[in-house]
């Protein structure tokens, strides 16, 4: 994805090809984002962490996520807030904030994400954009806040599907026809009914998007 909000393909890429060193058997990444003291990116992936130069994993990762002080086997989420520079880990009702100068967590955590006004718990991802939004994601959905706010500024959260993967809306389920229309049966089915896709932040697909694109815009 360019900065711009614009995806540089429709057609999704495996992290692997392009972050060399991430396990073979990958299946989830909890948590990116990008260091403010270097500009090396940090990957999360349940009790382990692997730090990145460029697209290569740096030697001695992965190392355990208890470097940072998280007693627990693994995050939901991991940005930086930019109002602070603090970077923040999010896990179920919790957060906590991170200071990079210090290497050590902030003293009077965790404290609890309805802080954050409007965000419901046990996040996929958030991330501060280059738009001055800061983006939280839960399934197919996401909220959004400005600049240095710690309240959305819309409780109906927005559709991710849609704005960040340009997706078409999706078609509502057929209905079937009422009791009595002729071709019905008494024992009518519903036919045509599925379930809707969700994306999740963590999918390999979305993650790749997203993280591509300031490298090779940048």
């Amino acid at each position: 994805m360019q900065r711009a909000g614009n995806l540089l393909s429709l057609n999704p890429a495996r992290i692997q090809n392009f972050w060399h060193g991430l396990p073979d058997d990958l299946k989830k990444i909890d948590g990116v984002y990008e260091r403010q003291t270097d500009n090396k990116i940090v990957f999360f992936i349940g009790d382990r962490y692997w730090v990145f130069s460029n697209t290569h994993v740096e030697s001695g990762y992965p190392r355990p996520i208890s470097d940072f002080g998280l007693r627990m086997d693994h995050i939901d989420a991991v940005f930086v807030w930019p109002s602070n520079g603090k970077t923040y880990f999010f896990r179920g009702l919790d957060f906590w904030r991170y200071d990079e100068q210090a290497k050590a967590l902030d003293v009077g955590y965790p404290k609890q994400v309805t802080l954050w006004k409007g965000i419901e718990p046990g996040l996929d991802g958030v991330m501060a954009w280059t738009d001055g939004y800061t983006y939280f994601f839960k399934g197919g959905e996401h909220w959004r806040m400005q600049r240095g706010a710690v309240e959305v500024d819309s409780p109906s959260p927005h559709s991710t599907h849609q704005v960040w993967m340009h997706c078409d809306p999706p078609t509502p389920p057929a209905r079937p026809p009422p009791r009595g229309h002729p071709g019905s049966r008494d024992c009518s089915c519903e036919l045509g009914r599925s379930e809707g896709s969700t994306l999740t932040w963590g999918s390999v697909t979305l993650l790749a998007g997203l993280l591509l694109c300031p490298l090779l815009a940048g």
